[in-house]
C-alpha cells in the first residue's frame, strides 16, 4: 500500500474550505427559503387587493366593454304622438306669423297698408290688392306716379290713382284711374296727399280684410291657444315616455 503524508498546514487549509463550502451552502439555503416566502406572501396581498369591494371597478361602473373600450349609451326616441303635436303647434303658429307678417312689418318700417276694392286701376293693381303708402313731398310726385289720397271731406275712403298732372303752383294733382276713360272730375289738393304707392300684393288685401276682421280676430286668438295646448300636450307626453323607459 502506498502511503500519503500531509503536511500540518495542509491539513488545516483543507478543513476551513470545507467549513467555507458549509457555510455558503447554509447561506444560499436561508436566502432560496426568504424568496418563497416573500413571492408567497406577496401573491396573497395581491389576491386580497384584487378580491376587495371596491377594489376593481365593474363593467356597469366603469361603463366600458370587456374589450376596455367606452361603452354605448342607449338614447331615449321621442314620442311619435309628441312630435307630431309639436310639429302641428309649431306649423300653426308659423303660419299665423306669415299671415300677420305682411301687415305688420310695413308699419313698423313707416309704410302704410290699405286694401284694394275697386278696380279702377286694373290690371295695375287688381282689386283685393294690399298697397303700401310710402311718405313724400307732394311737390316731389312726378306724372305717372300712382298716389293715394282721401276720396274728400267725411267721406272717409282712401283713392289711388295715377298722376296725370302735378300743378305745384296751384298745390294740387290731376288724376286718372287706369281703367277709367277719363280723369277723376275734381282736382285733388295736396292736402289730401297721403303719400305715393311703393308696392303692392295681388290678393293680400282680402287675407287681410279677414284676419282684421272681428271673426278673424278670434280665429287668430283660437289659433294660438291650440298651438300651445300642443306644445304642452307634447312635453306631457314626453315625460310620460321617460318615467316608462326609466321603469324599464
Amino acid at each position: 500500500m502506498t502511503e500519503y503524508s500531509i503536511s500540518r498546514d495542509a491539513f488545516r487549509s483543507v478543513c476551513a474550505d470545507a467549513r467555507g463550502i458549509e457555510h455558503g451552502s447554509a447561506e444560499y439555503a436561508a436566502d432560496k427559503d426568504r424568496a418563497e416566502k416573500t413571492g408567497k406572501h406577496g401573491s396573497r396581498q395581491g389576491e386580497k387587493r384584487a378580491g376587495a369591494p371596491g377594489g376593481a371597478m365593474t363593467e356597469e361602473k366603469s361603463g366600458r366593454n370587456a374589450a376596455g373600450m367606452p361603452g354605448k349609451s342607449r338614447k331615449r326616441g321621442r314620442n311619435p304622438l309628441a312630435v307630431m303635436c309639436s310639429l302641428t303647434g309649431t306649423l300653426v303658429l308659423a303660419a299665423l306669423v306669415l299671415a300677420c307678417l305682411p301687415m305688420v312689418m310695413p308699419g313698423l318700417l313707416g309704410f302704410g297698408a290699405y286694401t284694394v276694392v275697386s278696380g279702377s286701376m286694373e290690371p295695375a293693381i287688381p282689386t283685393g290688392s294690399l298697397v303700401y303708402i310710402a311718405g313724400a313731398e307732394p311737390e316731389g310726385i312726378k306724372t305717372g306716379d300712382i298716389i293715394a289720397f282721401h276720396g274728400g271731406e267725411g267721406s272717409g275712403a282712401v283713392i289711388t290713382h295715377r298722376v296725370v298732372e302735378n300743378r305745384v303752383v296751384m298745390g294740387e294733382f290731376v288724376t286718372k284711374g287706369d281703367a277709367n276713360s277719363a280723369q277723376d272730375m275734381k282736382p285733388v289738393p295736396y292736402s289730401d296727399f297721403m303719400g305715393r304707392v311703393a308696392w303692392t300684393i295681388p290678393e293680400m288685401g282680402r287675407a287681410a280684410a279677414v284676419l282684421t276682421s272681428r271673426e278673424g280676430k278670434i280665429a287668430a286668438v283660437c289659433a294660438v291657444a291650440a298651438a300651445v295646448l300642443l306644445q304642452v300636450l307634447s312635453a306631457f307626453l314626453d315625460r310620460g315616455r321617460g318615467g316608462t323607459d326609466r321603469d324599464r
